[in-house]
């Protein structure tokens, strides 16, 4: 299994995670930037350890947390650092609605930035698109790079008009909620094979049975025994075809 979304420099007592992660089967971790700060950590962790991956990139949220301008300076580093040879894209990066604080900051124009820096580099792109799906669509639907919605939750026809764009579609511990959303769940056995991705998106969404507990890269065994559930399909064969996905997209994995 491939973890494909862990923020492992959030965690603590990280080499326990990790060698608890390998005890469960957890091949790769990659590690998404949210910032300039926690991409240099995460690039720091994959130095570090062989099976550990990172994103470069700065989430939207940042925009509540720096002035604009200075989030423009940290883009010329967050490109520089993408160019090492195990950061695996840009990311994540995308559209944060979910806060008011946030509504008329730059989002639009901080995302297109970063997305020209993927188009530069040739990077696939990982998408954090929260009560956002119009903009989000609006602006993805002439991408040209790879593209990987990151823990998704929103519906069947959200879901659908992002495949017909291409993309790849990940999933966290929210389907394995008791109040999972039917809508979701109606994704999960719809998605074809071939567009499937897993994360845990550590330390947040532990799934069930570990609710209550700090996410860890171990517990993306619980999303992928949900999917097979879900889709009434042999968990082996699962976990290979959702392993040759993340092996197609991020294409750095070795």
């Amino acid at each position: 299994m491939i973890d494909t979304h862990c923020h492992l420099d959030m965690l603590d007592n990280i080499p326990e995670k990790i060698e608890r992660a390998k005890e469960n089967n957890i091949t790769h971790i990659i590690n998404p930037g949210i910032s300039l700060e926690s991409t240099k950590k995460a690039q720091e962790l994959s130095s570090k350890y062989d099976n550990i991956y990172f994103l470069s990139g700065i989430h939207p949220e940042e925009l509540s947390e720096k002035p604009y301008e200075t989030i423009l300076e940290d883009l010329k580093e967050i490109e520089e650092i993408a160019k090492d040879k195990k950061c695996l894209g840009i990311g994540e990066i995308g559209f944060e609605y979910h806060y008011e604080n946030l509504l008329d900051k730059k989002q639009k124009e901080l995302f297109e930035k970063q997305i020209e820096i993927a188009e530069k580099l040739n990077k696939p792109i990982i998408i954090h698109s929260r009560d956002s799906f119009s903009d989000t669509y609006n602006i993805l639907k002439n991408n040209k790079q790879k593209t990987l919605i990151h823990c998704f939750d929103y519906g069947l026809s959200e879901m659908e008009n992002f495949l017909e764009l291409g993309f790849y579609i990940s999933f966290t511990g929210m389907i394995t909620f008791k109040n999972a959303r039917k809508e979701i769940i109606e994704c999960v056995k719809r998605i074809p094979e071939n567009r499937l991705l897993i994360e845990t998106d550590a330390p947040f969404l532990s799934p069930e049975p570990k609710r209550g507990e700090k996410n860890e890269p171990a517990f993306v065994k619980y999303v992928l025994e949900k999917i097979s559930e879900i889709k009434r399909i042999d968990i082996k064969y699962l976990e290979n075809i959702i392993n040759q996905n993340t092996k197609d997209f991020f294409q750095g994995i070795y």
